[in-house]
């Protein structure tokens, strides 16, 4: 029964803790964005030389 007659402390959250807390949610917030768009772009090049590498082998494969 030793432990039931601690204090229970509670820790107070400062001004900073919280500032510095949603600067770092919004750079993650800024950075998930900006790897999404850059995803988007290299998947719109790939779908677009994969559609090149295509129109290649239909046009070399072709009898004139």
């Amino acid at each position: 029964m030793r432990g039931i007659n601690k204090k229970i402390k509670i820790r107070k959250v400062s001004g900073w803790s919280i500032g510095i807390t949603i600067v770092l949610a919004i750079l993650f917030l800024f950075i998930a964005v900006q790897g999404g768009n850059e995803f988007r772009v290299v998947q719109d090049t790939t779908d677009r030389y994969i559609l090149c590498e295509k129109m290649e082998q239909n046009i070399l494969h072709q009898k004139f």
